[in-house]
């Protein structure tokens, strides 16, 4: 979170007397007589507009004198010509929702949209939306009557660009939000939806029932007896011994152990979990080891004939490293068979057979199983949620022996080992019996352990603890490396999603933990995601893991919000409201944005979409975030039409008017407005008015801007309050050029600002911008209207000429306890030639790690300063580098003495 605000001199010329005004400001639009009776007229007086008989092909003319009060029903009004009000035009409370379609709009005279009766936003059958189009240059002339001729047909006129709505000279009065209503508040506290329901279609599988009449084990064989099933294809030896099947004397690699299957006892479409243990001997050549076996089949037909074909497995085999001669190893699969292998009437005997495609002497084989997965484990097959996002089927109860379901290898073998005085636990906490094995890997790429996760559990803003104990057998140190593997089955692209790289292990246990945030990388247009585990540069080792590997939600879907005050925010926001949930992190880009479901009584806010956990006044009274409503009952916007300038959208102008004509524009949302690059085109803008007092600019949403927020340029006495800015591109509130004075800035948030790509001129400084952009500290800026997070990368030979940073925008992570209180100030003082300057650069640190300093970078005398800043000559010295070692002290000096208000207004601020 970045707080920035920059103070410039005053760019007038300083005088005996003060500041020099500008001649611009000693004229301006005035009210037109001929719209004195207006102000005396009762709404219900005025003519409907659909008994005007306008033609909306033309320019629509409210002439002067004339009241005119919006009545048309339908949705969309069109005003192909543009819209002058010269006299005065009504939008009253009982107004339906209407958009009205324009090229521009000019208030010369008196604009009313009346407060609606009820106080909530939005209320989508009362939306007046103002929706401005084309491409081509507006030019504004004033009224015959209009005394001053600034933009008159003698001058040509004043080109306004594209989509503007001009006031000059009229009285604007738009109420679109209540007086009591709040637009942000901080946040108290929020609840938690918990774990995301798991919908039926997202579960990995339900458990399978056997046949009428069969049973869920199709083969379970230890080989104590010699089993009538089994056979060797055409081996010339097939035979039990010592224990175990034994194959040998083979005609080819293709011949091995071989079972038959009972067909009208296969359940079709199921997984049916395949594990038994091989071993192979060998002693005609010198070679020690051979590839890992194939499981294979033989279909054979009702109709004759026969296919022999791999077996069809869940998971599909990866790459394996050669099994060695004399040890046993044991391999575990998960197959499927298809409605015609089940089916007797098609297939007449099913085959299993141990393929070990090679020319090894003998292979034995011992504990086959294949059966359907336990009925009496269906509980980890029909999750009800995503409470837990790995199910290893008790196996850590069952010990050695259990299939490894739904854990799986893609390359090597795996298998579960049971816990003994040479395995011990991993760790006398866990309570586990057992452990996955990982070996005869041969790619550092392939995993060791995977797991299937829900796509329906990888929901926004859902956080999830993960933990496991894993140990390399190396005497090499090597790390275990942890992600999620994420699928677009539509594309075919995938992303891996690093969860933890595990502490180094060489021969020991070491425990890893993290926590899975899901963000948009995980869940959107995931088709299918799965755990993936390697152990780093390394594809030989063996790998255990702790069968209590887990995965278990651990918050973060916030669904309910409860704000600090309550107070003019619970009978405001109502359903349908879009709201800005201000970062909660460093970065700007973690503000977030949701939709409101319900608002109680006592300010709780309901969701319709779980949001990241933020941090709360409950967690950090300092770095609890701002809650603030960005929708509006009446709407400015502009249509992306300009394909010559796509960062030109509308822009609203209040120009040379001056009080006593006061302007409301109160509860106004604007979308996507301002001109990048043309100077004076902004959102929000109030344009060489001197004093405005009186006028408010208020509870307004700026939002998405394509240049600038709220601009005051020569202007005076504007109240502005309680505005949100979110969006915005270059400066987002700025007194433009300094002479500003007597302005009030109460509780205005912006939140998420960027440099423009195109600047107005190469002294702008908008590619590097301020939320607030502080010209002159004769304006007055109340509450907490700071609490800002905007975005700032300072150019190398691009200095503000203020730059303040307090704790609360320097903050680090809440559960880190850290605060960077460290405070910079930099000040460019000009001389009365605006030629030579002096920087002075203040920081002062409570950092520990962190001392105060000053620095000053001379460019001209301490006279010149002093002259240039109103400061007695005999205290420039004191600033001198090496003339004070405490930067409190020469921050209050300086800026004491220089800026008075200034300095008290930063205490109300709160910097320290």
């Amino acid at each position: 979170m970045k707080l920035l605000v920059r103070i410039l001199p005053l760019l007038a010329a300083v005088t005996d007397s003060g500041i020099i005004v500008s001649s611009a400001r000693e004229s301006s639009f005035q009210p037109m007589h001929c719209n004195l009776p207006l102000l005396d007229v009762a709404t219900l007086t005025c003519i409907p507009f659909s008994n005007m008989n306008y033609d909306t092909s033309s320019k629509v003319v409210i002439e002067c004198g004339t009241c005119v009060i919006m009545d048309i029903l339908q949705d969309e009004l069109v005003l192909e010509g543009g819209l002058d009000v010269v006299g005065k035009l009504v939008f009253p409370s009982s107004r339906q929702a209407l958009k009205i379609i324009t090229p521009f709009i000019f208030v010369q005279g008196v604009f009313i949209v009346e407060q609606l009766v009820q106080k909530n936003v939005p209320q989508l059958n009362k939306l007046l939306e103002f929706h401005f189009v084309g491409t081509n240059d507006v030019i504004f002339v004033p009224h015959h009557n209009q005394t001053y001729d600034k933009c008159s047909d003698n001058n040509g006129g004043c080109n306004q660009s594209k989509k503007p709505f001009i006031v000059a000279g009229g009285k604007v009065d738009i109420q679109g939000m209540h007086e009591d209503c709040h637009t942000w508040s901080r946040l108290k506290s929020v609840d938690d939806a918990g774990a995301p329901a798991l919908l039926a279609e997202d579960a990995l599988m339900v458990a399978p029932e056997p046949r009428d009449g069969c049973f869920a084990t199709l083969i379970n064989e230890s080989f104590e007896t010699s089993p009538s099933n089994f056979n060797g294809l055409n081996a010339a030896v097939a035979t039990v011994e010592n224990g175990y099947y034994t194959v040998s004397q083979r005609p080819s690699g293709y011949v091995g152990p071989g079972v038959h299957l009972a067909v009208d006892c296969i359940t079709p479409n199921v997984p049916y979990l395949l594990q038994f243990k091989f071993r192979y001997r060998h002693t005609t050549t010198s070679t020690t080891e051979f590839v890992p076996p194939y499981v294979k089949m033989i279909q054979y037909h009702m109709g004759g004939g026969n296919d022999w074909r791999s077996i069809p497995t869940v998971y599909p085999r990866g790459q394996m490293s050669n099994a060695k001669i004399d040890e046993w190893y044991e391999m575990q699969l998960v197959v499927e068979f298809d409605d015609i292998m089940a089916d007797s009437s098609q297939t007449s005997d099913l085959t299993l057979y141990i393929a070990p495609m090679s020319d090894v002497d003998t292979i034995d084989i011992d504990d086959f199983v294949l059966e359907l997965p336990s009925s009496s484990e269906s509980e980890a097959f029909e999750p009800s949620s995503c409470d837990s996002l790995l199910s290893n089927r008790g196996a850590d109860s069952i010990g050695g022996g259990a299939h490894t379901y739904l854990f799986y290898p893609t390359g090597g073998l795996l298998n579960i080992v049971s816990s003994d005085e040479s395995n011990p636990n991993p760790t006398s906490t866990t309570g586990t019996t057992s452990f996955f094995r990982s070996s005869l890997r041969s790619s550092t790429w392939s995993s060791a352990l995977s797991h299937e996760i829900p796509t329906g559990c990888l929901r926004l803003a859902s956080v999830y603890d993960f933990s496991a104990y894993v140990r390399v057998h190396s005497t090499t140190e090597r790390r275990v490396s942890f992600s999620l593997q994420v699928y677009d089955n539509t594309n075919g692209q995938n992303e891996d999603l690093a969860i933890v790289t595990c502490p180094p292990s060489s021969n020991g246990w070491v425990h890893c933990t993290s926590k899975i945030r899901i963000t948009e990388d995980y869940y959107a247009s995931s088709s299918s995601a799965f755990l993936y585990t390697r152990v780093l540069d390394d594809d030989i080792s063996v790998l255990d893991i702790a069968t209590d590997i887990s995965v278990t939600y651990a918050g973060g879907r916030s669904v309910s919000l409860t704000l600090e005050d309550p107070g003019g925010i619970s009978d405001c926001w109502g359903p349908g409201a879009e709201i800005l949930v201000t970062s909660h992190t460093i970065r700007h880009e973690d503000s977030q944005l949701a939709t409101i479901a319900s608002v109680n009584g006592d300010g709780r806010l309901t969701l319709v979409d779980p949001i990241h956990k933020p941090i709360t006044l409950e967690d950090d009274v300092e770095t609890a975030v701002e809650v603030a409503v960005l929708s509006r009952n009446i709407v400015f916007s502009a249509a992306e039409d300009d394909d010559g300038d796509p960062l030109h959208g509308g822009h609203f102008i209040v120009m040379h008017t001056s009080a006593p004509v006061v302007q409301n524009i109160v509860g106004v949302e604007t979308r996507g407005n301002g001109q990048q690059g043309k100077l004076g085109k902004y959102p929000l803008h109030f344009h060489m008015c001197a004093s405005v007092a009186g006028s408010t600019l208020s509870k307004n949403s700026i939002r998405n801007t394509k240049q600038r927020g709220i601009v005051v340029h020569g202007t005076d006495d504007l109240y502005l309050h309680e505005n949100i800015l979110y969006g915005t591109r270059g400066h987002a509130v700025m007194l433009e050029d300094g002479a500003e004075r007597g302005n009030v800035f109460e509780r205005n948030l912006g939140a998420v600002g960027r440099g423009v790509d195109i600047r107005i001129s190469d002294d702008e400084s908008d590619p590097t911008p301020a939320t607030f952009w502080i010209t002159n500290p004769e304006n007055s800026w109340i509450g907490k209207s700071f609490r800002i997070k905007t975005i700032h990368q300072m150019e190398k030979n691009v200095k503000p000429q203020l730059q303040f940073c307090c704790a609360s925008c320097c903050k680090t992570h809440v559960s880190r306890k850290r605060r960077c209180r460290i405070i910079i100030l930099w000040l460019l003082v000009r001389s009365q030639d605006s030629r030579s300057r002096t920087e002075l650069k203040v920081a002062r640190g409570h950092d520990p790690q962190r001392t105060g300093s000053v620095s000053i970078y001379r460019q001209c005398e301490p006279q010149q300063l002093a002259g240039a800043a109103n400061v007695s000559a005999d205290r420039i010295p004191s600033l001198q580098p090496g003339g004070v070692s405490e930067s409190q002290e020469l921050s209050q000096s300086i800026v004491g003495s220089v800026f008075p208000r200034g300095w008290e207004a930063f205490h109300r601020w709160g910097v320290h």
